[in-house]
C-alpha cells in the first residue's frame, strides 16, 4: 500500500525465505518492501528463476476505501 510493495501468500514466503523479508501482523501470510528496493528484488528473485509476473494496483485517493463498499 503507498509506495510498498507487498507479497501474499505463497509469495510471501518466497519473499521471506529468498530476500529475507519479515513477515507482516494479519491472519494471511504477507511481507513486503518499500518501491525504491523494488529493482533490486524483482533481479534478486528473476536470477534465481522466482519471479514470473508483477502486478502494480492504484487507487486513486478519491476512490480510497470504495472497494470495501462493494
Amino acid at each position: 500500500m503507498g509506495k510498498f510493495s507487498e507479497l501474499f501468500e505463497m509469495d510471501a514466503h518466497i519473499g521471506a525465505k529468498e530476500l529475507n523479508l519479515q513477515y507482516m501482523k494479519g491472519e494471511q501470510p504477507h511481507c513486503g518492501f518499500p518501491e525504491k528496493n523494488f529493482s533490486m528484488n524483482v533481479e534478486k528473485l528473476a536470477r534465481k528463476n522466482l519471479c514470473e509476473e508483477v502486478c502494480m494496483q492504484y487507487e486513486l485517493p478519491n476512490y480510497v476505501g470504495l472497494n470495501q463498499l462493494i
